[in-house]
């Protein structure tokens, strides 16, 4: 059955450095199951796509799209659709430069009524 074989396969395939005891075993059981060497490339396939993702995670974090000034000043005017609504109100939850904005742009239309 596979589930037993899997975490060694996993480890083996996810760049993890193996002692060498451990890689020896895996390459003589590798040399001998039909159903590991079968599952090798789907393993392969998964790792490069977790990889990816923590590639692609690492690189927008801490990086926030804000909202342009035109989607605020929507927003403020109450005329946003409501998908916009609800993207604006939920970055504005989690982003205090986009609060701060928001506000300056409230005394600045006050200002000018």
């Amino acid at each position: 059955m596979l589930s037993g074989h899997l975490p060694k396969l996993f480890a083996l395939r996810s760049g993890r450095l193996l002692e060498p005891s451990e890689l020896l075993a895996a390459d003589d059981h590798l040399a001998s199951c039909v159903l590991c060497r079968s599952t090798l490339p789907a393993i392969a396939v998964t790792r490069d796509m977790l990889f990816s993702i923590r590639r692609a995670t690492k690189s927008t974090r801490g990086r926030t799209d804000h909202p342009s000034v035109q989607r605020m000043r929507t927003y403020l005017s109450c005329e946003s659709t409501e998908v916009d609504r609800e993207l604006t109100e939920s970055h504005l939850q989690v982003c205090s430069q986009c609060r701060r904005r928001l506000s300056q742009l409230r005394s600045q239309d006050r200002l000018h009524k």
